[in-house]
């Protein structure tokens, strides 16, 4: 299952070697698949599934699992906001693997924007902060003036 395979990357797991997995989860739980494939069990074992709500929560996030459903909450300082509400016609463990994989993908979106407005960003000008591709000139093109341009991690 390709979704296993995120979780896998996601616990920074060796995805080609089972000699990367926790002991505790026993090389007996991995079965080998037609054409050397490793099958992971987090779709249908606790024993794989809790080590990654565990990694989860040590990122600053909550769990709540009850019956079919399953929330995960980002707590910090001032609030908590609910980032995945997973509520589906199955087992609580079912609900907790599709709430992990909806996390894990969610997180991976964010890490490829932030990578993206990183690569991307747009100078401003040192006067007024107006933003510019255009700055071989040196004139901020709101003001009109000479200026500085820097990126905001130069600041």
């Amino acid at each position: 299952m390709k979704d296993n395979k995120l979780i896998a990357e996601f616990m920074g797991w060796d995805i080609e070697s089972p000699t990367t997995i926790p002991s505790n989860l026993h090389l007996s739980n991995l079965e080998l698949d037609s054409g050397e494939v490793w099958v992971y069990k987090f779709h249908t074992s606790w024993d794989w599934l809790m080590p990654v709500v565990q990694k989860i929560e040590s990122l600053g996030y909550e769990l709540m699992i009850a019956e079919s459903r399953c929330k995960i909450n980002h707590n910090t300082d001032h609030s908590i906001e609910e980032v995945i509400n997973i509520d589906i016609i199955g087992s609580k463990r079912e609900a907790t693997y599709q709430a992990v994989v909806e996390f894990i993908k969610d997180q991976a979106c964010h890490i490829e924007l932030q990578e993206w407005e990183k690569n991307n960003q747009i100078p401003s000008s040192d006067c007024c902060g107006a933003e510019t591709t255009e700055t071989e000139m040196g004139i901020c093109p709101d003001c009109l003036e000479h200026c500085e341009f820097t990126y905001e991690d130069d600041e």
